[in-house]
């Protein structure tokens, strides 16, 4: 996976904050066409908002494409008994990055807008730079699920307990490699 699509992911995941911040400081439709020709903080916090949430669209897209393309069939050699979910890791994400982003009170004060975009870009580059592309809100969103086996992740639709038992019984799946070590799993049809 290129450096953009890493962007596109970390900014893909902040997808519930943009809904939140859109919540707290949207009165009404004319106040947002007012505060966005007037210039301004408020002028860029709308518009910085408006195009992340856009860019939010464009990269759901692309995941959704991807995973529906289909893959070579494989059957996924592993122990499931190791295989865990990753669930925890998207809620602390959340609590952690996602929820003091959203406690932005005033989006007329210029350092409290300069200094949660500087927050935002520095976590954007630990996320892109450390892979964290498995660690994604929207992913419980559109209903897959994360699952950790040693080093590698595995994305998918299935149940842990369907994805235990597709192992098992060595159904075949179709996988497609995501990223290094992240990887997105699709069960054929007949399984």
């Amino acid at each position: 996976m290129n450096y953009m699509m890493r962007w596109g992911m970390y900014i893909l995941s902040y997808l519930p904050l943009y809904f939140l911040l859109i919540i707290k400081h949207l009165k009404d439709f004319e106040t947002l066409k007012n505060q966005l020709t007037k210039g301004g903080p408020e002028s860029y916090f709308w518009g910085a908002l408006i195009i992340l949430f856009l860019l939010s669209i464009f990269f759901a897209s692309i995941l959704i494409f991807q995973f529906t393309k289909s893959g070579i069939p494989k059957i996924l050699r592993m122990d499931y008994k190791k295989i865990q979910p990753l669930k925890d890791q998207e809620m602390s994400y959340l609590i952690t990055y996602v929820v003091p982003l959203a406690s932005i009170q005033d989006i007329s004060d210029n350092k409290s807008l300069i200094t949660n975009l500087l927050l935002f870009i520095l976590i954007g580059l630990m996320y892109t730079k450390n892979s964290m592309i498995h660690v994604n809100p929207f992913y419980s969103l559109i209903g897959l699920n994360v699952y950790q086996y040693e080093d590698s992740s595995y994305i998918t639709f299935m149940s842990i307990e369907k994805f235990k038992d597709v192992i098992k019984n060595q159904y075949p799946v179709q996988k497609k490699n995501w990223t290094s070590n992240v990887y997105f799993i699709s069960k054929k049809n007949n399984v």
